[in-house]
């Protein structure tokens, strides 16, 4: 396409810059969008061996980890998202760290779920969407995990932060207060 086609341009022009590294990254994403999944894996691969250092290989990591938990293949989902969750304290930080709550928590591991959803909010204290999001998971894990009241507490916090959540967790927590 002719988006892939200019992208790719800028890739040739200047091999060795951030540009070249997010033209890569996005070449990806509009592979991925188009559902040639296989040459987007491979795209992100390649940005990421290519440019290493990169916040495009980053986000090449996050792309790889959600496309690689939706075909529930856990294992390699965390190896990439925690590649990213432990060396960001960004919005991309935080969304890998959310990733991996997600992804423990599709693999019923609410344990080690519980524990990556408290680290956005202790070590991305600044991520509000992610915290609420991880928050209002949370809520889900601790009920799985027969702790009522801490699901109250998750869902409340929530509530208070208000977002696009808030709704939903109200609802939650009318039917946790009615068991």
């Amino acid at each position: 396409t002719e988006a892939l086609a200019s992208v790719a341009k800028i890739q040739e022009q200047y091999p060795k810059s951030d540009e070249a590294a997010e033209a890569s990254y996005q070449q990806g994403v509009v592979l991925k969008s188009t559902n040639q999944t296989d040459d987007a894996v491979r795209k992100f691969e390649a940005t990421i061996t290519q440019y290493p250092k990169s916040a495009a290989s980053d986000r090449s990591r996050v792309a790889l980890g959600w496309m690689n938990q939706s075909v529930e293949n856990y294992a390699r989902a965390l190896e990439y998202f925690k590649a990213v969750a432990t060396n960001r304290t960004d919005e991309l930080g935080a969304e890998a760290q959310y990733a991996l709550g997600v992804t423990q928590q599709s693999a019923k591991n609410y344990s080690e779920a519980i524990l990556s959803y408290l680290r956005v909010k202790y070590v991305f204290p600044s991520a509000e969407d992610w915290i609420a999001k991880s928050f209002f998971n949370l809520g889900d894990c601790y009920e799985k995990t027969n702790q009522k009241q801490k699901a109250k507490d998750a869902y409340n916090i929530v509530i208070k932060q208000g977002g696009e959540l808030a709704g939903e967790a109200e609802q939650k927590l009318r039917k946790l207060e009615q068991l």
